[in-house]
């Protein structure tokens, strides 16, 4: 089983990183090329206006672009207005994409925010 670690942000706003409880300075984002790509809801259960859904690592815009459809292209850090399509899941939504290394982890994440009715 590879070793669990966890990146933070301290009170003088460097980044660190704890593993095996040890904590080390960051001095530059490292991407690992074998890290595989996830998608998780990103807000809490229950009840809300906003509805977010995160696709995070390498292969992020080449699945946002086969399920989210839109008059211009994803670009980084710009909300972008669309149809979400898949599994039967056809809604409007908002799309935005954090290009590496300017993201909270450090690779490239985009988020699509559905509004609930």
């Amino acid at each position: 089983m590879p070793n669990q670690f966890f990146m933070f942000t301290d009170q003088n706003q460097e980044k660190k990183i704890m593993c095996q409880n040890k904590c080390y300075k960051v001095k530059k984002v490292c991407y690992n090329k074998f890290m595989k790509t996830i998608v998780a809801i990103s807000t809490p259960v229950g009840a809300g206006a906003i509805s977010i859904v995160r696709i995070s690592g390498k292969d992020c815009l080449k699945i946002a672009n086969k399920v989210f459809c839109a008059k211009e292209k994803l670009s980084p850090r710009k909300l972008i207005l669309g149809k979400f399509h898949a599994d039967g899941i056809n809604e409007k939504c908002l799309a935005v994409y954090f290009k590496a290394p300017n993201s909270y982890t450090g690779e490239d994440i985009i988020e699509f925010h559905f509004q609930k009715y």
